[in-house]
């Protein structure tokens, strides 16, 4: 807001001869850094990022053979002890609360970003008292596409290729097409919150956390084009087009 407001001034006090190009440049750089703290416009312009992968609730929970979930980070507190952060526990609380009901396995991957000697799925297994041995645990990938590999590794095996993606909305699509590069048929249970929220009143307000969304959005984005600039995953299967995985058996 104070950008825009800056942007603005600056162009209502440019010398008459100056204006033109220079203070059109000016307004369009003041409303685009004020759409960016409104919450509505990240909602809207993330919506591709949050609906490209099918929601399972809404799919009517069509057979599946595993919950997978990615984990999203860990922190140090003030002792040097490591935790799970709060992304990470909501998907894993989520994930595994989604395999209590179904009775499906619950696969759960995060190693250690910086290579640093501990596991982002073994702390939050820990901390919510999760059975390891009653978990398809991997304590080894750094990214997305890692844990993409590392869920392959686990569920191949076991003969599964439909599975059931817990993780945030923005990383939603990522993740997903990472996994249908891998051999999956994805569809999406995401936590609900942030952006995944409907669009109210106050979200026409700037707002600090309008600018967070903001961010967020424009890193979703670029993890994507960046991941197709890799050759991480297709345009096909970025979109779901390519589901030629078939499908898990009923009951498994």
């Amino acid at each position: 807001m104070p950008l825009a407001l800056a942007l603005i001034w600056l162009a209502a006090r440019m010398p008459r001869r100056r204006r033109g190009w220079a203070s059109g440049l000016c307004i369009a750089l003041a409303a685009i850094a004020l759409l960016a703290t409104l919450p509505a416009f990240s909602k809207i312009v993330s919506w591709p990022l949050r609906t490209l992968v099918p929601n399972w609730e809404l799919s009517g929970r069509l057979f599946v053979g595993a919950i997978v979930v990615p984990t999203g980070g860990s922190f140090s507190d003030s002792t040097g002890r490591r935790w799970p952060s709060r992304e990470t526990v909501r998907r894993a609380v989520l994930g595994s609360e989604l395999a209590k009901e179904t009775g499906l396995p619950l696969a759960l991957s995060g190693g250690s970003p910086e290579e640093l000697p501990y596991s982002e799925a073994v702390l939050v297994a820990d901390l919510l008292g999760l059975d390891r041995d009653s978990l398809l645990l991997d304590a080894t990938a750094r990214n997305t596409h890692e844990n993409a590999l590392a869920f392959a590794r686990l569920l191949t095996p076991l003969g599964v290729r439909r599975v059931v993606l817990v993780t945030d909305g923005i990383h939603m699509v990522r993740m997903a097409a990472s996994l249908r590069a891998a051999g999956f048929d994805v569809y999406g249970h995401t936590l609900g919150l942030g952006l995944d929220e409907p669009i109210r009143a106050k979200d026409f307000i700037p707002s600090n956390g309008g600018l967070g969304y903001t961010h967020a959005v424009a890193s979703g984005y670029a993890g994507n084009l960046y991941y197709l600039a890799k050759g991480r995953f297709s345009v096909a299967e970025l979109f779901g087009s390519d589901t030629r995985h078939g499908q898990d058996a009923p009951g498994r």
